[in-house]
C-alpha cells in the first residue's frame, strides 16, 4: 500500500454513465491484480462490483455538489445498473449465484441522499418496467452493448425534475416506484482494467485504473483523485479555448477537485496525504515533467487550499469558467 505512481492524461470516447458494463470483459482478465487485502473477503465478482461502487458512489457525490455549473442536459437517479449479459458468456453462471443476478437488469447500487434513495429503491432490485412499458422496449437494441448499458442510457435520458415511474421486483413481490431524476452533468465515471495507476479524462467522462484503486487507501483519497479528472472534464472546453499551459491546467484542476471533494463532504485534509510522499514511489521523479508539477509541490499547494474551499462561490465560479 505504500506504493502510490500516478499520471493523469487525456484518453478519448469514455462516455457513459456511471457504468458497470464498460470494459467488464476485460476487467475479468485483471482481476488478479486487486489487493488480497481488499477482496479477502469477496469473491471476484463481488470485488469487481465493490470497485465499480467506489468509483461511481464517489462520483456522484462531487458530481451532485457541482451539478448546477453544468448545462449538459444529462439526468440522474443515483444508481449503478448490472445484467447478466455484462458478463462472459462462460462466467455467467457464477456471476447469478455471486450477486444474485437473474434475467432482468439489477440496481446493483444505490447513492445516498439521491433520487432513487429518497424514492425507496434498493440495491438488489430488478427493474421490469420504465414509465409503464417493458424495459426490454424501452431500451435501444445495440448489439453488443450490454442491458445494464442500454438501461443507464435510457435512465440518463429522463428529463431532470419530472416524475418517472419504475417497477421493481423486490424480494418476489412487484413495487410501483416513482422517482424525479435530478440534473446532472452527463459524463462517464469508469474503472478501466490496467496494473497502470493512474486516472485520465477527456470531455466526456473519466477512468480510474484497477491499479490505481490497488493504491487508495480510502475513499476520500478516491475522491480528491476523481475531482481532480472531473475538473477536467466539466472545463475541458475552458481549458482549450483559454489555451492555458499544461501546469496551469493542472493547478488549476488540483484547487478545483479539492473544493468539489470538500463541498460534498469528503476528509480533504486526509485526502491530501496521497500526494505527500507520491515522488518517493517513482523512480525517476527527480526529472522534470512539463505537465505536472512535483508531488510535494502539490501537496503543500492543496494543504494551504483546503483553509478556505468556499463552498458557496464554487458552482458559481466553475459557470464562469465554462461560459468563458
Amino acid at each position: 500500500m505504500n506504493s502510490k505512481v500516478s499520471i493523469f492524461e487525456a484518453t478519448s470516447d469514455l462516455f457513459g454513465q456511471r457504468s458497470i458494463w464498460r470494459y467488464l470483459l476485460i476487467l475479468f482478465l485483471s482481476l488478479a491484480t486487486m489487493s488480497e487485502a481488499k477482496a479477502e473477503d469477496l469473491d471476484e465478482f463481488q470485488t469487481l462490483r465493490a470497485r465499480i461502487v467506489a468509483v461511481g458512489d464517489v462520483d456522484w457525490r462531487l458530481t451532485s455538489a457541482i451539478s448546477g455549473a453544468c448545462d449538459s442536459g444529462g439526468a440522474s437517479i443515483g444508481v449503478i445498473i448490472d445484467s447478466l449479459d455484462a458478463y462472459p458468456a462462460d462466467t455467467q453462471d457464477k456471476a447469478a449465484r455471486s450477486l444474485g443476478l437473474g434475467t432482468a437488469p439489477q440496481i446493483a447500487h444505490v447513492s445516498l441522499d439521491s433520487p432513487a434513495h429518497s424514492a425507496g429503491l434498493k440495491g438488489g432490485d430488478e427493474i421490469r418496467l420504465l414509465n409503464g412499458q417493458p424495459i426490454e422496449k424501452v431500451v435501444d437494441t445495440i448489439d453488443g452493448v450490454s442491458t445494464a448499458h442500454r438501461v443507464e442510457r435510457a435512465l440518463s435520458a429522463l428529463s431532470p425534475d419530472q416524475p418517472a415511474t419504475l417497477n421493481v421486483i423486490r424480494d418476489a413481490a412487484e413495487r410501483h416506484v416513482t422517482v424525479v431524476p435530478r440534473k446532472f452533468c452527463r459524463h462517464s465515471a469508469i474503472v478501466a482494467p490496467s496494473d497502470s495507476v493512474k486516472a485520465y479524462s477527456d470531455r466526456s467522462g473519466l477512468a480510474v485504473t484497477t491499479g490505481l484503486l490497488d493504491h487508495v487507501r480510502s475513499r476520500d483519497e478516491l475522491a480528491l483523485l476523481i475531482g481532480h479528472e472531473l475538473a477536467h472534464v466539466i472545463l475541458y472546453d475552458f481549458f482549450e479555448a483559454q489555451d492555458i499551459r499544461a501546469k496551469a491546467k493542472e493547478d488549476i484542476a488540483d484547487s478545483i477537485g479539492l473544493r468539489m471533494a470538500g463541498c460534498a463532504g469528503f476528509d480533504v485534509a486526509s485526502a491530501i496525504e496521497f500526494w505527500k510522499d507520491f515522488d518517493k514511489s517513482r523512480p525517476l521523479s527527480f526529472l522534470p515533467s512539463f505537465s505536472h508539477r512535483k508531488s510535494r509541490v502539490r501537496y503543500e499547494a492543496l494543504r494551504k487550499a483546503s483553509d478556505d474551499l468556499r463552498c458557496e462561490s464554487l458552482v458559481v465560479e466553475i459557470a464562469a469558467m465554462r461560459a468563458a
